[in-house]
């Protein structure tokens, strides 16, 4: 039995529709490639780093090989990267 095929248009739009509810949208890219393209646009698309382990897991992370050659690596899907590191050298209680 074969599924019916789902225009891209409608995938995206359920897929925007969920957008901002991170547990729906892996569940989302377990449904098919079709799907989890668009879930990782969603899930990828804003990344913010809070801290230098998490900056340097995030690094490791994008310099990754993928696993298949024809998979999109990641960092194809990122496009707002916001980086928050605080200097541990300034003090934080400002007097």
């Amino acid at each position: 039995m074969t599924s019916p095929h789902i225009p891209s248009e409608i995938r995206y739009y359920v897929v925007d529709f969920l957008s901002g509810d991170n547990a729906t949208l892996k569940a989302c890219s377990l449904v098919s490639k079709e799907f989890l393209h668009i879930s990782r646009m969603f899930l990828f698309g804003a990344c913010t780093v809070h801290s230098l382990p998490a900056f340097e897991k995030f690094a490791t992370l994008l310099e990754a090989q993928p696993v298949a050659s024809n998979a999109p690596h990641l960092s194809y899907y990122i496009r707002d990267l916001t980086i928050r590191v605080a200097d541990p050298s300034e003090d934080s209680n400002d007097d």
